[in-house]
């Protein structure tokens, strides 16, 4: 019976701690090209394998309208150091395209609208803290 009453009693402060530490992001896309393909938002929150397609925290793709902007909100993050990293698969073809030198031709960007230079941009550059919920701004880049 002892067993019994911790679990029912415990229970609600696990689940009032779990969900008060919970948070959306929404991540606002600018510059699109309207009506093209998808758009591919991955959120990481690590440094190790930042920008590797395999090591998204949580990713999304979602369907590019006829406007040149669009808006995504993930739920249910826990508090932490992220980065997102964006691009617009114009043509849909589950890949950044690039050009023979290695450069984007497809729009992409990341959080804290990083320009690189001649490399990609590294975790510490593109991530912020997400301690309540949040939206940030990303204005896509084509080249």
């Amino acid at each position: 019976m002892n067993i019994f009453k911790k679990l029912i009693f415990s229970a609600p402060i696990l689940i009032a701690g779990t969900a008060a530490a919970q948070h959306s992001l929404t991540v606002n896309i600018s510059n699109l090209k309207a009506g093209k393909g998808k758009v591919e938002i991955g959120i990481y929150n690590k440094a190790e394998g930042f920008l590797k397609p395999d090591k998204v925290y949580i990713g999304e793709k979602v369907k590019v309208g006829g406007a040149s902007t669009l808006s995504y909100t993930f739920r249910d993050l826990p508090a932490g150091d992220y980065a997102v990293a964006v691009y617009q698969d114009e043509n849909s073809n589950g890949k950044a395209d690039t050009n023979m030198i290695g450069i984007p031709k497809e729009g992409f960007g990341f959080s804290n609208n990083v320009k690189p230079k001649l490399s990609p941009p590294t975790f510490t550059q593109t991530k912020f803290t997400l301690i309540q919920n949040k939206s940030i701004n990303i204005t896509l880049l084509n080249y």
